[in-house]
C-alpha cells in the first residue's frame, strides 16, 4: 500500500513524544579520522512504535543524535521517499495514509558518512476507505420519496459514484426469520430485486402496518461500495419515516430478553448455545443477551477486553458464533451481544504497549488518566482502565467494533456495558453512535446499562436501559423482597417510582436475575415466591429479562466457578415461564405500556393491577387481548379482596373474565369482583 499523500507541518501537539524503547537504531560509520565514540552516538530514533490507527492521519517525529540534522534526513514509507521539517531537537511530519499497514523508517546521512537508518515501524489504518451512502424517505400521499443524493464519494481517495441500487424488507415482530406456524415475524422482501435505481426513485408506499427497511447500495468508479438503511413505520395504514435513532425495532415491544452464560450449556460453550436454541424458541424468548465473548485472559469473566475483535477461544470461534446467530435466526431468535466500550483490560496490547512507552505510545491518549497522567480505571478494579471518549480515535474504534460484528457475524444489537460510565465522561456520545448503528441496522436493539430513570439514554436512541434507581447500579426492586410482609406496598412504590421518571415505561429492563444479582432469587426467596415474582415480572410494563436457566430455577453465582448445569433444581418452574411468554407476546395488553393498580394490599400481600394496550383504559373490545387483570398473592396465606373496577372498564355492564393460567370464570357485577386467592398464588385475566 503506497502512500497517498504526505502534509509538512510542525509538531504542534504531544500526541505523540519521546522515544522509542524498541530494539535501538543502527549506529552511524565513523567519517575518517572521527572518533569511534563519536560515529557510535549518531543516531536516530523515530517516534510512535508500531501501532494501529484509526485515523488516515499520523504526526510522526524524529530524535536525532551525534550531530545528525534534519536537513540530512528522509522519511521512507514503503518506497516513497519524503522530506522532513526541522524542529529544535530532531524533525516532525505528519503522514496521511492509505487503508491497510505501512512500513515507515527515516534514513539520515550525514556528509562523508555512511547512512543511518532508524528502526522500521509498522503504522496499520484500520478506517475504511469507501463512498458513504445516505438515505432520506419522503411519504407524499400514497408515494414513497427514496433519496441518495445525499450519498458522498470516499472522503479519503474521491471517486464518482458510478451505481444506486434500492431494496426494502418489512421487520415483523420478535425474531429475524420466519416461523408459518406461530407468531414470530420475519424479515419480508416486499419488492422485487432491485427495488429501484438512480440517486432518487419514488415507489408505491407500504399501507400494511409494520416496521419497513429501505436500503441503498452505493458503489462508486472504483468498485467500492456503502450500504445505508432507513426505517419506515405504518399505523393504521399510513406510512411515516422514523427518526434516525429510534429505528425499526418495535419487535422489542413484545419481546422478552434471555440472558446466556455459555459456560454453563456445555462445552465447547457457543456449540453447546446452539444445540440448545430449540428448548430457548420452545420457551418462547425472542432475543438472547450473550455474556460478553470478545477475547479476555484466562479465567476472566469477560468485561477484561483484550481484542474485540475475536472471539474468546475458550467459548469457540468466530465460526462458531457465526452458526449460532445463523441457528438462532432460523428459529425467530435475535442475538444481542455483550459490548464493553468502557474500558479494555490492562492486558489489551494497546493498554500495554502505553504502560512500558508512555507518552512515546500512540495510545497513551486512548486511555482516561488523572492530572499525574496515571490511568483511571472502572471503580476500583485495576485491571480496567477507562477510555478516553475525548480521543477521536477511540470513538472510530469503538464505532468500529459494533459495526463489525453486523457485518460478520449478523448480530441483532447490543447490551452497552457501564455506557452510564461512557456518558459521564463524554455525554452526547450516545446519539451520533446510535444513528451510525441506525445508519447500518435499523431494527437493531441497543441496551443500555443505565438507569431508564434517566431519560438521556432512552432519548438518545437506545432500546431499553435498566430497572435501576437514580443510585448508580441500584436495581429499583431492591429490598422489596427482603421481608415476607409489605412486598406489594413496596413493589408498588418502585414501579411507580419508576413510571414518573422514566420517558418510556415500556422500555424499562426488568429483572429478578442477572451477571449482578449475585445468589439467584430463587435461592434467596424459595420458589413459592419465585413464581408469583416471575409472574409479575412477565406481566408488567417493560422488556422482561431472564438469565440462564431461570426458567427451570438453577442456583448459582455469575462470578463464581461456572460448570455445566446438568440438574435443573425446579423443572417444574419451566411450564410458568412459557406459559407466561407465550401470553405476553399474544395478548397486546401484557406488552403495552398501559398499567393501572386496582388494589394495593395493606393487610395482605394481594396485589391487582390493570394491563392495557392502548393509551388509556377502555371497555375490552372482546377477547382479543386489549385488557387484562393481574392478581398476586406475594403472602404465604391466602387473601381475598373486593375490587370497584372503573367505569371506563366495565361500562356499567357486567364484565366476564377468565384466568388464562387457570381457566377459571369470574364475573364482575355492578363494576364490583372480588378476588380471591391463595398462599403465593397468581392469575391473570382476560375477558371472556
Amino acid at each position: 500500500m503506497r502512500l497517498h499523500e504526505s502534509l509538512l507541518i510542525a509538531l504542534v501537539s504531544t500526541l505523540v513524544g519521546a522515544p522509542s524503547c524498541a530494539p535501538a537504531p543502527r549506529s552511524g560509520a565513523p567519517v575518517d579520522g572521527e572518533p569511534a565514540e563519536a560515529a557510535r552516538a549518531r543516531r536516530v530514533e523515530l517516534t510512535p512504535s508500531d501501532a494501529d490507527l484509526w485515523s488516515d492521519e499520523i504526526i510522526v517525529s524524529g530524535a536525532l543524535h551525534g550531530g545528525l540534522r534534519a536537513q540530512d534526513c528522509a522519511l521512507l514509507v514503503g518506497s516513497d521517499v519524503l522530506p522532513v521539517r526541522a524542529e529544535a531537537a530532531g524533525f516532525s511530519a505528519r503522514l496521511k495514509l492509505t487503508p491497510g499497514p505501512h512500513r515507515v523508517s527515516t534514513r539520515c546521512t550525514a556528509p562523508g558518512a555512511q547512512p543511518i537508518h532508524s528502526r522500521t515501524v509498522t503504522y496499520t489504518v484500520r478506517v475504511t476507505d469507501a463512498p458513504r451512502a445516505r438515505i432520506s424517505l419522503r411519504v407524499d400521499g400514497a408515494t414513497l420519496l427514496l433519496d441518495g443524493s445525499a450519498s458522498t464519494p470516499s472522503e479519503r481517495t474521491p471517486a464518482p459514484l458510478k451505481r444506486y441500487s434500492w431494496s426494502s424488507y418489512r421487520v415483523d415482530g420478535a425474531g429475524s426469520t420466519a416461523r408459518a406456524d406461530d407468531d414470530t415475524p420475519r424479515r419480508v422482501e416486499i419488492h422485487g430485486t432491485p427495488l429501484a435505481t438512480g440517486a432518487a426513485a419514488t415507489v408505491t408506499a407500504p399501507t400494511l402496518d409494520g416496521d419497513y427497511v429501505y436500503e441503498l447500495e452505493v458503489t462508486d468508479e472504483r468498485g467500492r461500495r456503502d450500504v445505508a438503511r432507513a426505517p419506515l413505520r405504518v399505523r393504521g395504514g399510513r406510512a411515516a419515516p422514523l427518526r434516525e435513532t429510534s429505528g425499526a425495532d418495535r419487535w422489542a415491544d413484545a419481546a422478552v430478553v434471555y440472558g446466556v452464560l455459555p459456560p454453563l450449556f456445555g462445552d465447547p460453550p457457543l456449540r453447546a448455545v446452539r444445540a440448545a436454541l430449540p428448548r430457548l424458541a420452545e420457551l418462547g424468548v425472542t432475543a438472547l443477551w450473550m455474556a460478553p465473548l470478545f477475547s479476555t485472559p484466562p479465567g476472566n469473566f469477560g468485561y477484561a477486553v483484550t481484542d474485540y475483535f475475536d472471539v474468546r477461544s475458550d467459548y469457540g470461534t468466530v465460526e462458531d458464533l457465526q452458526g449460532l446467530v445463523e441457528a438462532a435466526h432460523q428459529l425467530g431468535l435475535r442475538v444481542l451481544l455483550d459490548l464493553v466500550p468502557n474500558h479494555t483490560s490492562d492486558r489489551h496490547p494497546y493498554f500495554e504497549q502505553a504502560a512500558a512507552l508512555g507518552r512515546r505510545s500512540h495510545y497513551f491518549d486512548f486511555y482516561e488518566r488523572d492530572a499525574e497522567g496515571r490511568p483511571t480505571h472502572y471503580f476500583d478494579w485495576d485491571d480496567l482502565p477507562n477510555l478516553a471518549y475525548d480521543h477521536p480515535e477511540v470513538v472510530r474504534w469503538m464505532t468500529a467494533v459494533s459495526t463489525h460484528w453486523f457485518a460478520r457475524a449478523g448480530v441483532d444489537g447490543y447490551r452497552v456495558d457501564v455506557a452510564w460510565g461512557v456518558q459521564r465522561r463524554r455525554p452526547g456520545l450516545w446519539t451520533p453512535w446510535i444513528q451510525e448503528l441506525r445508519r447500518l441496522r435499523p431494527e437493531a436493539l441497543m441496551i443500555a446499562e443505565a438507569s431508564a430513570r434517566d431519560g438521556v439514554f432512552l432519548e438518545s436512541g437506545f432500546g431499553a436501559a435498566y430497572d435501576w434507581t437514580e443510585e448508580l447500579g441500584e436495581w429499583s426492586w431492591r429490598g422489596v423482597f427482603d421481608s415476607k410482609d409489605g412486598i406489594a406496598t413496596r413493589l408498588d412504590k418502585a414501579l411507580r417510582d419508576t413510571a414518573a421518571a422514566t420517558p418510556r415505561v415500556d422500555r424499562v429492563l426488568r429483572f429478578l436475575n442477572n451477571n449482578d444479582t449475585g445468589a439467584r432469587f430463587v435461592t434467596r426467596h424459595g420458589a413459592p415466591l419465585t413464581r408469583v415474582a416471575t409472574t409479575a415480572l412477565l406481566t408488567l410494563p417493560g422488556l422482561p429479562c431472564l438469565y440462564s436457566f431461570d426458567e427451570v430455577g438453577a442456583e448459582f453465582e455469575p462470578y463464581e466457578e461456572l460448570r455445566p448445569l446438568t440438574r435443573p433444581s425446579h423443572p417444574e418452574l419451566f411450564a410458568l415461564h412459557r406459559d407466561l411468554i407465550h401470553l405476553r407476546r399474544t395478548h397486546p395488553a401484557l406488552h403495552g405500556s398501559g398499567f393501572l393498580p386496582l388494589h394495593v394490599g395493606a393487610d395482605s400481600d394481594l396485589y391487582v393491577y390493570a394491563r392495557f394496550a392502548g393509551p388509556a383504559l377502555a371497555q375490552p373490545r372482546g377477547p382479543d387481548g386489549d385488557v387484562a387483570l393481574v392478581a398476586l398473592n406475594f403472602g404465604d396465606e391466602r387473601a381475598t379482596a373486593e375490587l370497584r373496577l372503573p367505569a371506563a372498564l366495565t361500562g356499567g355492564a357486567a364484565l366476564r373474565l377468565k384466568d388464562v393460567m387457570s381457566s377459571r370464570k369470574l364475573v364482575a357485577q355492578g363494576g364490583r369482583l372480588t378476588i380471591d386467592l391463595p398462599a403465593h398464588g397468581y392469575a391473570v385475566f382476560v375477558p371472556d
